[in-house]
Formats: structure tokens, C-alpha cells, sequence
């Protein structure tokens, strides 16, 4: 069992299963086809895993650079990281800076 669409300009339309075939012979449709599956394969489930776990690390960095900005006081506005990377990047040639963000993650986030 399967549902069908058809892009119709901006917007998507369901078409009955009878409608199908006069869809797919349409060579300037887009056709989608949503299977009404109840289980997913196991690479679906791999990706599913692999995007959660990204997300959920692309979280934690957002939450050490906030906590690393608001944290160290001292930093004048033009110093603090306006995104993960460059504070990755800072991180990598100054070794205080490293320091500070080690023991953010171990003291605040009981990381080792």
C-alpha cells in the first residue's frame, strides 16, 4: 500500500491509487510516493540514528559556547565566539583557551 502525490505548482496533491498511472505518464510531474510502511529498514534506521546523534551534538556545542561566552566574564564582547567553529579553531592554537573549554565540559558537564 502506498500513497501518491503530485506537485501541482506550490502545493502537493494527493492522488487516488486509480489516478496513478495518469500521474507517473505526465513527463513534467514530480511524483512522490509515501509507502505506508509500519517498520522501518535497517539503514533507515542508521540514518534516523546518525541525524538524532548529530543533532543532539550540534546542541551540546551551541550550549558550551553560550556557557563559554557567558562564563568567562572577562571577555570583551569582540572576543567571544560567535559560532562553535571558531572557537574550535581558536582552540586548536591557544592552549588557554582549550583549557578553559576543558574544564567548562568537565565542571559543568561532568565530561572527561
Amino acid at each position: 500500500m502506498a500513497t501518491f502525490y503530485e506537485k501541482n505548482g506550490g502545493c502537493i496533491e494527493k492522488k487516488n491509487d486509480e489516478k496513478w498511472n495518469e500521474v507517473i505518464a505526465k513527463t513534467d510531474a514530480l511524483l512522490i510516493v509515501d509507502k505506508d510502511k509500519k517498520n522501518k529498514c535497517s539503514g533507515e534506521k542508521m540514518i534516523d540514528a546518525r541525524n538524532d546523534i548529530c543533532n543532539i551534538i550540534g546542541m551540546w556545542y551551541d550550549l558550551l559556547l553560550k556557557t563559554y561566552n557567558t562564563h568567562n566574564t572577562r571577555l570583551s564582547y569582540n572576543k567571544r565566539f560567535k559560532n562553535f567553529g571558531e572557537l574550535y579553531e581558536e582552540m586548536t592554537k591557544n592552549k588557554s583557551v582549550e583549557g578553559r573549554v576543558y574544564a567548562l565540559a568537565k565542571d559543568h558537564y561532568g565530561m572527561k
